[in-house]
């Protein structure tokens, strides 16, 4: 049901139920230096908001399981426990996703925020951070204040959902060749292999040998990752690529 991209481990058990395999696609850089003792304050206030909001997901999954939708508000869940002075606002909330926004109203925490969206959310109803307007990819944290750049996010987050989808389709069409005898052009006859809405694949070519496949990414166009395997003219791809490895276009 829902997707998640994880910048580190932190779901339990009932995630697992729901989310795909974890894959690390972010680079988080240290946050320039305070500049006051109150910036130093946020800071260390921020870091445990970031802590709060991937504690959210948790709950919300377990939540989820017993109500087959997400809860709304906070106060439905009562495992979860924020830091104290922190204001949490779930923006939307609904059977396949929800979008939070939390902050610390005091001091140099005013007019900054950390958001979080998961699952199927729309673009226009994730929240932004009230300050940068940072949007970060499915279960990423953005705080304003936290060193990170929202391109940068989603190019990683790109990257790892095309890896993703490719490597997936290998096993797929390994699933298809024992089956049938040769690999295949046409994706609607594999195991699913996609499951980032963002993501789509070309299968440029398939024989009984080897097959080749590009994929793209909504937010990236002109952009690709290719893999091909067996034995085939990879042509098609339009670059050299080492066999069973995925090549992706700087983003």
């Amino acid at each position: 049901m829902t997707r998640f991209g994880f910048g580190s481990m932190f779901l339990c058990a009932a995630v697992a139920a729901h989310a795909q395999p974890t894959k690390q696609y972010a680079s988080h850089p240290v946050a320039p230096s305070a500049a006051s003792e109150a910036d130093a304050a946020y800071r260390a206030s921020m870091g445990l908001m970031r802590s709060d909001l991937r504690n959210l997901i948790t709950a919300q999954e377990i939540y989820e399981t017993g109500n087959h939708a997400f809860a709304g508000n906070i106060d439905l869940l009562p495992t979860f426990k924020p830091i104290p002075g922190a204001h949490i606002e779930i923006v939307t909330a609904g059977a396949q996703g929800w979008a939070a926004v939390e902050t610390m109203p005091t001091n140099a925490g005013l007019g900054k925020s950390c958001v979080i969206w998961v699952g199927s959310v729309a673009s226009g109803d994730r929240p932004s951070t009230e300050a940068e307007h940072k949007t970060f990819p499915e279960a990423e944290v953005a705080c304003d204040g936290d060193g990170l750049h929202q391109r940068a996010e989603w190019a990683a987050a790109a990257q790892s959902y095309m890896t993703f989808a490719l490597r997936k389709l290998a096993t797929s069409e390994e699933k298809y060749l024992a089956l049938n005898g040769h690999y295949t052009t046409d994706a609607s006859s594999l195991e699913p292999f996609i499951w980032d809405s963002g993501v789509s694949i070309a299968i440029v070519s398939a024989t009984e040998g080897g097959w080749a496949a590009k994929a793209t990414f909504a937010g990236f166009p002109g952009k690709t990752c290719v893999m091909w395997r067996g034995e085939l003219d990879a042509s098609g791809l339009g670059r050299t690529v080492d066999r069973d490895q995925v090549a992706c276009d700087a983003l």
